[in-house]
């Protein structure tokens, strides 16, 4: 089994360009291994909420995992669909 590790590109001139804060609505329009929803669900706590769009079935259910808590908090939904 091999494991990959995703180093998100851009993430802080992406934080700073959305001028992110708690209350807001953002979209991750490629979800993948969570790196940006990670970095938008802290930046806008405790009251924003994120969206993260995927067609892979499996980032989908390890972003489930990853994001219980923001989930159940109504903070977080996945959504199995292209961006597009």
């Amino acid at each position: 089994m091999s494991t990959t590790v995703h180093i998100p590109v851009m993430l802080q001139e992406c934080l700073e360009a959305l001028d992110v804060r708690s209350g807001g609505f953002y979209i991750d329009g490629t979800l993948g291994g969570g790196s940006h929803t990670a970095a938008l669900l802290e930046k806008s706590a405790p009251l924003g909420q994120v969206w993260s769009f995927d067609v892979n079935p499996k980032a989908l259910e390890a972003a489930d995992e990853r994001f219980a808590k923001e989930k159940k908090a109504k903070r977080w939904t996945g959504v199995d669909a292209n961006f597009r």
